[in-house]
């Protein structure tokens, strides 16, 4: 998992996203489209809050060069159409803009109710907090949540 979420993590240096790693490595293969990076990235953002947060923080400052068709085309095929809902839905709620309008209306809820950080399943604690006071975003995509609540306030910038 680790090796994966790093590679996620140096392919998203690569396209410019806000990410800090130990040490940058050639990219190896073939080359890899804005597209299929955040579809590969919504199958891994539930196990990471730190890929969550610079998923949408490139979402939210690259909206124009998302290729929608292309996007959630490829998010059927390789990551998590709910998990690309609630990322535009929050993003939307940051700077409202159609290409996040077009994106939610391409996806749907989880199939059932679940947390949305793998994490919080393995604590009794974390579980239990998380479910009496979970943010309705999430909820939305019938996922459990209540971290990321600064999302409720507006971008400054």
């Amino acid at each position: 998992m680790e090796d994966k979420l790093n590679q996620l993590f140096q392919n998203w240096q690569q396209f410019g996203a806000a990410v800090l790693v130990a040490q940058s490595e050639p990219t190896v293969g073939e080359a890899i489209s804005a597209e299929q990076l955040i579809a590969e990235s919504t199958k891994y953002c539930r196990h990471s809050g730190r890929l969550t947060w610079v998923v949408l923080d490139w979402l939210i400052k690259n909206k124009s060069e998302i290729n929608v068709p292309e996007l959630l085309k490829a998010t059927k095929m390789e990551g998590e159409l709910a998990v690309l809902g609630l990322l535009a839905n929050a993003a939307n709620e940051q700077v409202p803009n159609a290409v996040f309008e077009k994106i939610m209306k391409g996806c749907k809820p989880n199939p059932v109710p679940d947390f949305f950080f793998f994490r919080i399943k393995n604590s009794q604690l974390a579980s239990r907090l998380t479910m009496e006071n979970p943010l309705p975003i999430f909820q939305k995509w019938n996922f459990w949540c209540n971290e990321l609540r600064y999302l409720n306030q507006k971008a400054t910038a």
